[in-house]
């Protein structure tokens, strides 16, 4: 088509996770989604990446590939080649209509050094057909070039055509045009080249009804920075190496050193839907090729913005490994958790102090990604137990009590997990105990189940009060029911208690929301909102602001105070730190996610609901709340960003910051600074649960 990093490194939790693959069934797991590729190959160099890209994945099963627009036999013949050279002569390719064309052939000397077939090729228009009539259902078309092979099938056989599972593309242009990559003013959408060259076809396919997913320009202007390229073609895999000699004649052709990998974009979604996370809209073509939002029954799912940092850390681990699940996205797992750190993905390849350079430096690259080398010594304004938790965390966490993720079922995997997590919790428990007696039973309340924790020194009558915890684990496993729990109840001489809500994937929002009102709501029988207190760490941390937008949305009184603890109030992006933080700090894994935060929480929900998200929530009239971080936590600045939205809202809102220690470390009962933090949090809801109501309205 003639149109026209790596450092983002982060882990969001540690211990093994089921992913999105993990909620569906392990039959789904083993079937490769079954596609078809619709290209233009040759003219532009992002049709080849977008290939290999499916090429590579184990979750794709490339049943044929179709050329189309232009020189359609000399596209077939490139796209044979990379085939054949790369181990996948087996796949039938198929060229489509020719048509005029005035873009340059870039890699024409390479498609000219595989031979013609003496029969032709077959007519992609019939083999497609053929192709969907034997998978009714099954087959995902992916058109990455102008729309002249989809016109020509919805001409042929409309009925045959509706039977696909669905069509992804490369094409249109909604908010963002051409050169529109978020570091100056954007000008607005552009006429964009698939739909342009082909107006007729694209409205077509528009009107088609078949299920449409979208990636405009908005998301797709995906730049292969040079320490990218260098990355990946220095691999001499027969992947690589085609993709290395492809570059060299195309840069050759257009004198352009930085690629733009648009379509990879439409295959990766395809793969990882989270990369390029959609929303419903109507769509109509104007006579001018723009693609126009117009009001209307949505006929497309539009991927409207993505993250490049994640996209190329999937991107270049897919073709590095091909056959290999990347980790963190469906079967990934990730390592050994530590007590109050969330589950989640991870690479296969972790990286250690022992293992890095030993020196300073920095530099910003062309895009603003900013590639740090620092070394950091133990701090020393923290106690001497921080100190040795900080310094021992370049050890590798040992997966012996979970399981190796490739020899298990992602259902074992989780079953494990869980497991662990609830052998953590008792052993720290009987820590916690040991310096806060108090009894700890199981009830039911309101139907759900929970933990009450009353402290054997007596209950506070002055005022009469109530705690909730909702504990964290990244919503799919129970990390600090207890260690979150007991101190606070004997430090506050108040009973507490923590949700054991439903968990995901089996249970996606907004069932662990629905938990935590039912039980407030039943508590509201007892005592006043005003002496009622919520509060939790990570996951609980953001379950306590989305309980408390439901209970706004519900036009019920709110609680008398918050507490939250390490969380986020946006499940739409990650902050700063996320990009700096693993778990442990600054230590151990420094690991990639492609996926969405929480996305097995979130599932099909829009990251921007405002229960889901308080961040886009009216928070005025909130009650007091108290936020705690500290400056080696990876939500350090989700958890800042929240409270500086509280402070705008006019909230009584306080954050306090703890030195050089990483993600829910007040979970280690062990630590003076622990309980420095309990302390902290005690002496918070002493004072504000003083039977004070507030209201549901905003004051």
């Amino acid at each position: 088509m003639n149109r026209a990093l790596l450092c983002f490194a982060a882990l969001f939790i540690c211990s093994w996770t089921l992913t999105r693959a993990g909620a569906q069934s392990l039959s789904e797991l083993d079937v490769p989604q079954k596609v078809i590729f619709d290209t233009d190959i040759g003219d532009d160099l992002d049709d080849a990446f977008a290939l290999a890209l499916a090429l590579s994945s184990s979750k794709l099963q490339v049943i044929g590939v179709t050329t189309a627009w232009g020189d359609t036999n000399l596209r077939a013949r490139l796209a044979a080649r990379l085939l054949a050279q790369t181990g996948n002569s087996e796949i039938p390719v198929a060229a489509g209509p020719k048509t005029e064309s005035n873009s340059p052939f870039t890699q024409r000397r390479w498609a000219e050094g595989w031979p013609q077939p003496k029969e032709g090729w077959p007519d992609a228009i019939g083999f497609t057909l053929d192709e969907i009539r034997r998978n009714p259902g099954q087959i995902t078309l992916i058109s990455v070039s102008p729309f002249s092979n989809v016109g020509a099938l919805i001409d042929r056989d409309p009925d045959t055509f509706r039977k696909l599972k669905k069509v992804i593309i490369m094409g249109g242009s909604i908010r963002r045009g051409y050169g529109d990559l978020g570091y100056l003013p954007d000008h607005g959408p552009d006429p964009e080249y698939n739909i342009l060259l082909d107006i007729p076809s694209a409205r077509k396919l528009f009107a088609s009804g078949v299920p449409l997913y979208v990636m405009p320009l908005d998301s797709t202007q995906l730049k292969l920075q040079e320490v990218l390229r260098n990355t990946l073609f220095s691999q001499g895999t027969p992947v690589t190496d085609a993709l290395a000699l492809l570059y060299a004649q195309w840069t050759a052709s257009t004198q352009n050193p930085t690629p733009t990998l648009f379509d990879a974009m439409a295959v990766a979604a395809a793969i990882e839907p989270g990369l390029c996370p959609t929303q419903q809209m109507h769509i109509e073509i104007d006579s001018k090729g723009y693609t126009r939002e117009t009001p209307g029954t949505p006929n497309a799912q539009v991927c409207l913005n993505s993250s490049p940092e994640k996209f190329f850390d999937f991107y270049i681990h897919t073709v590095m490994h091909p056959g290999r699940r990347p980790l963190g996205t469906p079967n990934g797992t990730a390592n050994t958790a530590l007590p109050g750190i969330e589950p989640g993905g991870a690479e296969p390849s972790r990286t250690y102090a022992n293992h890095i350079p030993q020196q300073n430096s920095s530099y910003v690259d062309e895009t603003g990604a900013a590639h740090i080398e620092r070394v950091v010594p133990v701090p020393t304004t923290v106690t001497p137990e921080a100190q040795k938790l900080i310094g021992s965390n370049f050890a590798n966490p040992s997966s012996s009590q979970i399981g190796n993720p490739e020899a298990i079922s992602p259902e074992r995997a989780l079953a494990n997990e869980r497991a662990f997590a609830d052998a953590t919790e008792e052993r720290l428990a009987k820590q916690a105990l040991a310096m806060f007696p108090a009894d700890v039973r199981r009830e039911v309340i309101a139907g759900v189940p929970v933990r009450e924790i009353t402290p054997k020194t007596g209950l506070s009558s002055n005022p009469k009060r109530i705690l909730i915890n909702l504990h964290g684990g990244g919503f799919v496993a129970d990390w600090g029911s207890l260690t979150e729990t007991i101190p606070i109840a004997c430090l506050t001489h108040t009973r507490v208690i923590s949700v054991l809500y439903r968990l995901s994937p089996e249970h996606p929002f907004p069932a662990a929301v629905n938990d935590a009102t039912a039980v407030y709501l039943e508590l509201l029988k007892t005592y006043k909102p005003g002496s009622i207190g919520v509060y939790g760490t990570s996951a609980g941390a953001i379950l306590t602001a989305e309980t408390a937008t439901n209970l706004r949305r519900l036009g019920l009184p709110l609680p008398g105070a918050l507490g939250i603890f390490s969380g986020t109030g946006d499940l739409s992006r990650r902050g700063d730190t996320y990009s700096i933080f693993s778990v442990t700090g600054l230590a151990g894994a420094l690991e990639s996610k492609t996926n969405a935060p929480f996305y097995q929480y979130v599932e099909n929900t829009d990251p921007h609901d405002p229960v889901l998200s308080p961040f886009f929530a009216d928070l005025g009239g909130f009650p007091p709340t108290l936020f705690l971080s500290s400056t080696r936590d990876m939500l350090l600045s989700d958890t800042a960003i929240l409270h500086r939205a509280f402070l705008k809202a006019g909230v009584q809102a306080q954050l306090v910051v703890f030195e050089g220690l990483q993600h829910g470390f007040w979970n280690d009962p062990t630590l003076p600074e622990s309980r420095e933090a309990d302390r902290v949090i005690a002496n918070f809801f002493v004072t504000y649960l003083m039977g004070r109501d507030v209201k549901t309205e905003r004051n």
